[in-house]
C-alpha cells in the first residue's frame, strides 16, 4: 500500500505540530514553575524581610519611648511617652500577626522566639509603669538596666530571625537562578 505523497507530507507536518505543541507545553510549565519561584522569593522572603526591618525599628521606638517617659517632668509629658509606647507596641503586635501568617510553616521557631522575648520585654515594662503612677522610678529606662537588658534580648532575637530569613531569602534566589540556569533554548 503506497500513500501519495501529500499523505506523506500532512504527516510529516502533523509530527513536526506535534513536536512543537510538546515543546511549548514544556516551555510553559517550566515558567510557570519559575513565575511560582519569583512570586514565593517576592511575596514571602522579600516581605518578612520588610517586616523584621520594621520591627527592629518598632522596638528601637518602643526603648526610646521608655526613655522619654523616665525624663518626663510633667504628667502630660509622661502620658505623651506613654502613648507613643503604646502605640508601638499595637504596632508591634501587628507586625508580628503578619509574620505569622506569611511564616506558618518555616519560620515557626523563630515566631515564638521572637514572641516569648516581646512578651517578656511587654510585661516587664508594663510592671514598670503600674508601680510608677508619678514618674519617679527611672532605673527601668536607664542603660544597662534590667528592662534594657530585655530590650536588647528582644532585639538579638529579632536580628537573629533577620539573618536565618536573609538566609531562607539567598536560598530561595539560589534555587531560583538555578532553575533560570538549568532552562536551556529549545531552538525552535
Amino acid at each position: 500500500m503506497k500513500t501519495s505523497i501529500q499523505e506523506r507530507f500532512s504527516y510529516i507536518v502533523l509530527v513536526q505540530f506535534a513536536v512543537v505543541m510538546a515543546l511549548a507545553v514544556s516551555a510553559i510549565a517550566s515558567l510557570m514553575s519559575v513565575n511560582q519561584k519569583f512570586e514565593d522569593v517576592d511575596q514571602k522572603w522579600l516581605a518578612t524581610t520588610g517586616m523584621l526591618g520594621e520591627l527592629a525599628d518598632r522596638i528601637s521606638e518602643f526603648r526610646l519611648a521608655e526613655t522619654y517617659r523616665a525624663l518626663a517632668n510633667t504628667a502630660e509629658t509622661r502620658a505623651a511617652a506613654e502613648k507613643l509606647a503604646s502605640d508601638q507596641s499595637a504596632a508591634i503586635g501587628a507586625i508580628l500577626r503578619d509574620y505569622v501568617k506569611l511564616n506558618s510553616a518555616t519560620g515557626s521557631r523563630d515566631v515564638a522566639d521572637i514572641q516569648a522575648a516581646w512578651s517578656v520585654y511587654l510585661s516587664k515594662h508594663r510592671e514598670w509603669v503600674a508601680s510608677d503612677e508619678t514618674g519617679a522610678i527611672d532605673e527601668p529606662a536607664l542603660y544597662k538596666s534590667a528592662l534594657h537588658q530585655l530590650g536588647v534580648r528582644t532585639r538579638a532575637v529579632q536580628n537573629r530571625t533577620l539573618r536565618a530569613n536573609g538566609m531562607r531569602t539567598y536560598a530561595a534566589s539560589l534555587s531560583l537562578a538555578g532553575s533560570l540556569s538549568d532552562r536551556k533554548p529549545s531552538g525552535i
